[in-house]
């Protein structure tokens, strides 16, 4: 799991990675920075955009209501981006819908996707089509030009009640 940062890039990766569900809403991260002589600049973020399901921060859900997911830095940030893969939509079982708080600076959307991230424009699948976790096409990269403290992704599906999952990958940015 590569981590950013500048000048340049530390020569060992943060130890002891965690995620741990503080209630029903947070997801805390923590880890452990390397050693000083392995840091060589200001870490800025992960990325993680290998295997999805290895690297990627996976959201499901199940019938109505959604998920709510809300990253929060513990100092603002400036240039955060960020993807949201494996959007897709199979007619009556499931239609994945992302609305973003607050609305995102831009939003570019693969071929089969549309919608800025808004809640009258959620980024969603323009035609019916399962496609795999992998499929690059159906990804959206958003940035906040910032700064920005926080940040909070709604994910729900707007057909249908089969569960569903996207995932949220290559997080980057420059802290303030």
């Amino acid at each position: 799991h590569p981590v950013l940062s500048s000048p340049l890039v530390p020569t060992v990766p943060p130890g002891n990675v965690h995620a741990e569900a503080t209630n029903s809403t947070t997801i805390r991260f923590t880890w452990n920075a390397p050693s000083p002589q392995f840091i060589n600049g200001i870490n800025q973020g992960y990325n993680g955009l290998g295997d999805l399901r290895a690297d990627g921060l996976l959201l499901q859900q199940s019938g109505s209501g959604g998920q709510r997911l809300t990253i929060t830095f513990s100092r603002p940030v400036t240039n955060l981006q960020f993807t949201i893969a494996d959007v897709d939509w199979l007619r009556s079982r499931y239609r994945d819908a992302i609305v973003l708080d607050p609305e995102p600076t831009s939003v570019t959307n693969g071929p089969p996707l549309q919608g800025n991230g808004t809640t009258g424009s959620p980024v969603s699948a323009v035609s019916a089509g399962e496609v795999t976790s992998d499929t690059v096409a159906n990804r959206s990269r958003v940035t906040y030009a910032g700064p920005i403290n926080s940040f909070t992704l709604y994910f729900s599906s707007t057909d249908g009640t089969t569960a569903q999952q996207i995932f949220l990958t290559g997080l980057t940015f420059f802290a303030c």
